[in-house]
């Protein structure tokens, strides 16, 4: 990881951009902002700067994931800090430098826990990858679109016991998976909408009609596969939301 307090240089390998692959230059990096390209044989390297060799690699933005569960053979739902870290630990091992740990189907109790250890790894810092906040991915899913979460988990959707789930995250929450057609989702994504949170569409057996009142109400991605093919009575298209 590059050190935010010290000047640092990347060299020796191609710079991929938004728009182009840049060759034989290098990039500054000054308090965790990249402050200048130049061909590495112009730039100017003052004593005790730290020299990283990309080794002809290619040298990429980080990425930023928006939906993880576990790595390392960790999960984000086994609660304590040691297991986020590891979880971030090796997913900044393939380049990812942000992401959103992710909830999963559970009991209260156990969801409320993972939280609080995401908070506290948020507080903490892991060292590795960065916690930009918390995916909570059920438990107000489709039994019938379940995948591999429990079904004695799967509850209605409810503005107090999201609150109750934010809280214990520290208000971290930033997007939440849930299945449109469940009884009180439709007012909890107009709240999300409402209060700056992503409602997401995912283990959802929602017809096109209640996916289309999700929208109006403020849904505006689709984050899970288990969704099924919906055919409009209108036009006849098929529609179908991807991960």
């Amino acid at each position: 990881m590059i050190k935010k307090d010290k000047k640092t240089i990347i060299s020796n390998g191609t710079i991929i951009t938004l728009f182009q692959s840049l060759e034989n230059k290098a990039i500054s990096i000054e308090k965790g902002k990249i402050t200048a390209i130049k061909e590495r044989k112009v730039m100017d390297i003052p004593a005790g700067v730290e020299v990283i060799d990309a080794g002809n690699g290619f040298v990429v933005p980080g990425f930023i994931d928006i939906h993880v569960h576990g790595g390392g053979g960790s999960d984000v739902m086994d609660g304590g800090y040691e297991a986020v870290k590891q979880v971030a630990t090796t997913h900044s091992r393939f380049g990812t430098t942000a992401f959103l740990p992710t909830t999963m189907t559970m009991s209260k109790d156990k969801i409320i826990g993972s939280l609080k250890s995401i908070h506290e790894a948020f507080i903490k810092g892991t060292g590795a990858a960065e916690i930009l906040g918390v995916h909570l991915e059920g438990p107000y899913i489709s039994s019938g679109k379940k995948g591999a979460q429990k079904e004695k988990d799967i509850k209605k959707a409810s503005i107090g016991e999201f609150l109750e789930f934010n809280q214990a995250s520290g208000n971290l929450i930033r997007i939440v998976t849930l299945a449109p057609e469940k009884p009180g989702a439709i007012d909890l994504i107009r709240w999300l909408h409402k209060n700056g949170i992503i409602a997401s569409v995912g283990h959802s057996n929602a017809t096109y009609k209640q996916v289309q009142e999700g929208i109006k109400a403020g849904l505006t991605h689709s984050s899970a596969g288990f969704i099924r093919k919906m055919k409009s009575n209108f036009t006849g298209k098929l529609w179908k939301f991807f991960i």
